[in-house]
């Protein structure tokens, strides 16, 4: 009886051993079939890296972001300028990042071999890049499954460089727009996949334009990701013969000079350079033996292209304008070739944009 017991124990502790590894094996299946699915999801939402610093940036991170909920794309990482002047103040671009939560990264040099092999362990389908500030090396162009596009503020090939916004507004174009380009190593010289115009009034500054060409061109750009993914997107070279350089700004191309330069030319340099570095310049407002007056001018309007009867730089005066059904006063100067500026609004040291007049009756005061 003893031999039949131990038989039959035997038998149902093998059963219950093949009973639970048959539980087991379930589980973990539905453990891989789970993760599989999970892959899948994954999959079908292409990974994406953004890359920009300023502002106008930012608020192209932001649009891309809200697209990305409903869309068949999501931001795995942000990369930006790292924090750097006397203020130590992060880029807006980092500071948006960090309240989306999406994972940050900000190395001094896109060559860092630490920084392209954390880009490579992403898995990167596209990489976006808008005023981002750093040259990207052939081993980064190399890593995005799909390649790098660049949101550009200019109607390429024209104005390539660092300052496509303000050399336009500099040189008095009536006309401008986006580009969305993919990245090569020559600068802004890669295959253009989008263009949209912009007009210009010849009374808007540089970080308005700045502000709509950049939302103009990541509307544009989520439009055209569905033939960058299936590779279907129809792109059109660049006309290198049609060039044109936009360098960067220098702080000494803020002075101006009333009797060598036009009251147009001042104009446009002062909607060009309002963000930086301004446009300063020295007044002698009244007798020949009044103190000389620095002011940082930051609203003009062209009054009159030609007054031959005036002094040459020595006619400044307080005027009245009729503007927008609105009386207003404004500093009148004629400058060296006869022409009139009107000045709006000046920026003191130290403090913040002020109409002329306050500044000047302040001065007065003191």
């Amino acid at each position: 009886l003893s031999v039949y017991l131990q038989i039959l124990i035997i038998s149902l502790i093998g059963l219950n051993q093949i009973t639970m590894l048959k539980l087991g094996f379930r589980t973990t299946l539905l453990r891989k079939s789970r993760r599989f699915c999970s892959g899948l999801q994954n999959e079908s939402k292409k990974r994406i890296v953004f890359l920009g610093t300023p502002a106008v940036a930012a608020e192209s991170l932001q649009t891309l972001y809200d697209a990305s909920k409903t869309d068949k794309f999501e931001i795995v990482t942000v990369v930006t300028q790292p924090i750097s002047g006397v203020q130590k103040k992060p880029s807006p671009v980092q500071v948006l990042t960090k309240k989306l939560g999406i994972p940050l990264l900000f190395p001094e040099s896109a060559k860092d071999p630490e920084f392209l092999n954390q880009l490579e362990n992403l898995n990167v389908d596209l990489c976006i890049t808008a005023a981002y500030g750093n040259f990207l090396p052939k081993k980064f162009l190399s890593i995005p499954k799909f390649g790098t596009v660049n949101i550009h503020p200019s109607l390429l090939p024209q104005y390539r460089g660092a300052a496509p916004v303000q050399r336009c507004i500099e040189n008095g174009d009536t006309d401008t727009g986006v580009s969305v380009a993919f990245t090569v190593l020559k600068m802004d010289a890669g295959p253009i996949i989008t263009q949209v115009p912009y007009k210009l009034t010849g009374n808007e500054k540089a970080p308005q334009v700045l502000s709509e060409c950049f939302d103009l061109g990541t509307k544009a750009l989520l439009h055209a990701l569905p033939g960058i993914f299936s590779n279907s997107i129809t792109t059109t070279p660049q006309d290198d013969s049609m060039k044109s350089e936009a360098p960067k700004i220098n702080k000494q191309e803020g002075l101006i000079d009333f009797s060598t330069m036009t009251a147009l030319q001042i104009h446009n340099k002062c909607r060009a350079f309002t963000d930086w570095p301004g446009i300063m310049c020295t007044l002698q407002i009244g007798p020949e033996d009044s103190p000389l007056i620095n002011m940082k001018i930051v609203t003009t309007v062209v009054l009159e292209s030609k007054n031959e009867t005036s002094k040459l730089s020595r006619d400044i005066s307080v005027i009245k304008l009729s503007r927008d059904d609105k009386t207003i006063k404004l500093l009148r100067i004629v400058c060296g070739d006869g022409s009139v500026l009107g000045v709006l609004e000046v920026l003191p040291p130290g403090s913040k944009t002020m109409h002329v007049l306050a500044y000047l009756n302040g001065i007065k005061s003191t």
